[in-house]
């Protein structure tokens, strides 16, 4: 399994685009994969946009700090 962590500070802007990305690009890995994102202490709507990413694809883990 390939394990892939994301770092995210005030992110909400380009998370559409990075999950876009991923997704295209995991179709060449022929492996299974997760995308860990995690919030350090966004003060935008960064954590609103992972949650909503992770309830629709389960491949997506999202831990939060701050």
């Amino acid at each position: 399994m390939i394990s892939i962590v994301v770092p995210c500070y005030n992110e909400e802007e380009v998370l559409p685009e990075l999950r876009e990305r991923i997704t295209e690009a995991s179709g060449a890995w022929g492996t299974p994969f997760e995308i860990i994102a995690v919030d350090d202490g966004s003060t935008d709507a960064t954590w609103d946009r992972l949650q909503e990413i992770a309830a629709r694809d389960p491949q997506w883990k999202v831990i939060r700090f701050g």
